[in-house]
């Protein structure tokens, strides 16, 4: 997990904020990991890194007083980004996001063949599974995120 800005904070920067730090944590990259950045906090999550999925969890939990702690959270893109670069895609992804949720994500992901996106991200809990498999079919998604309160994470098909 990397960044500085305080989760707690009670509202996430602008896009154009946003992006700009964003920006600096693609120029960076090493190789070729998903992972998830949140806005807020500046921070990125590898779910692949034991205790970053438990940590965004924990994250989103603090931030949200409308989540609770003791159920899942689902990470579902809103769009299907190919484009890495700041974009009318993004930005009209977040500013929708910045309606529903104080806490709205970027998502970095590579498909079978390699090829990236980069996908505006709604944390959301729901009652059942069902829920959030047919908000992810909504948004046309392949898949989606489950993060437990454990901490454990399942990348979840969209039929």
């Amino acid at each position: 997990m990397q960044g500085n800005p305080d989760p707690r904070s009670t509202e996430p920067p602008s896009f154009d904020d946003a992006w700009e730090q964003f920006a600096r944590v693609i120029a960076n990259l090493k190789d070729q990991e998903a992972f998830t950045w949140s806005p807020k906090s500046g921070r990125q999550y590898n779910f692949k890194i034991p205790g970053h999925a438990l940590g965004l969890h924990q994250e989103l939990i603090d931030g949200n007083r409308n989540f609770r702690p003791d159920r899942p959270i689902y990470l579902i893109g809103i769009t299907n980004n190919t484009n890495l670069t700041k974009n009318m895609v993004l930005r009209c992804g977040y500013e929708k996001l910045l309606k529903k949720t104080r806490q709205p994500l970027f998502g970095l992901w590579f498909d079978d063949d390699g090829y990236a996106y980069l996908d505006d991200i709604l944390p959301v809990q729901f009652i059942n599974e069902d829920d959030a498999v047919r908000m992810g079919k909504r948004y046309e998604q392949k898949e989606i995120v489950r993060i437990r309160p454990n901490g454990k994470y399942a990348t979840i098909k969209v039929r």
